[in-house]
């Protein structure tokens, strides 16, 4: 037995409502996923860039350290921060 459900003067019976509701709830929930997945996939990029950056820079840090003491700034390069 099926149910008719008049609804705004197309007859919609009770399966085809229960059958988009599933189809429905199936494609917010992939939805949801992908958008978790993709958040949290952005937050370990950027740490990851971040520490990769960080440790660049520490290595910049140390070669200029070991320059030869006749390679020097300017002193006003300093002054400015």
């Amino acid at each position: 037995m099926i149910l008719n459900i008049q609804y705004g003067g197309v007859s919609v019976n009770l399966k085809s409502k229960l059958i988009l509701f599933t189809i429905s709830i199936c494609i917010i929930s992939i939805l949801c996923i992908f958008i978790i997945n993709y958040m949290v996939a952005i937050d370990q990029l950027k740490n990851e860039v971040k520490g990769k950056i960080e440790a660049e820079v520490c290595l910049a840090i140390l070669k200029y350290n070991f320059w030869p003491s006749k390679v020097q700034l300017p002193v006003h390069l300093f002054l400015l921060n």
